[in-house]
């Protein structure tokens, strides 16, 4: 991809599910490095909004490296787009791959007990998006949300519930679609 003056395209649609999440996987080189260059990759831009997960300008020479990142289907045909500007040369693209992600489980690991709060941690996927939950008693009743669900962003993923009191708590972390 080497268009001189102004970003060229190249996309392609591809079916998707909602909701699922997908790992996204390039392999760029920009063997000149030579000013003004752009490369820009754009994840379901004919939704309501472009979404430019990447944009770099006056990227410098360098071999194929590894671009990798977590998308997420909002539709069930998703365009994938590329844009490139390269005056003096050309990028190179390669292997270019977007595979469904299989998140797992997330799995409680060591609860304690700290000042008065209950500390644990859980096995989490960065930039996947956990709700955690807890109840009273597991004969029944309603699951109840501590907190908002938040965006992991270390594998494991360390949460304090500050308004553990006497009564007992039986929690669980769910993957919020």
């Amino acid at each position: 991809m080497g268009e001189s003056g102004a970003l060229a395209y190249l996309s392609q649609t591809l079916p998707t599910r909602v909701g699922q999440k997908y790992l996204l996987s390039f392999w760029l080189a920009n063997p000149g490095g030579t000013p003004p260059t752009q490369f820009q990759v754009q994840w379901n831009p004919n939704n309501h909004t472009t979404n430019i997960i990447f944009n770099q300008a006056n990227l410098p020479a360098m071999d194929y490296s590894n671009f990798v990142f977590t998308v997420q289907a909002t539709t069930n045909q998703t365009t994938l787009k590329f844009g490139a500007r390269n005056d003096a040369d050309f990028f190179m693209i390669d292997d270019v791959s977007v595979i469904p992600q299989s998140v797992p489980v997330p799995t409680i690991l060591s609860p304690h007990l700290l000042n008065g709060s209950i500390q644990f941690s859980y096995i989490a996927v960065t930039n996947v998006q956990y709700q955690v939950q807890y109840r009273t008693n597991l004969v029944g009743g309603a699951w109840i949300n501590l907190g908002a669900a938040t965006a992991a962003t270390t594998n494991p993923t360390t949460f304090t519930d500050l308004s553990a009191s006497s009564t007992q708590r039986f929690y669980r972390v769910i993957l919020v679609p």
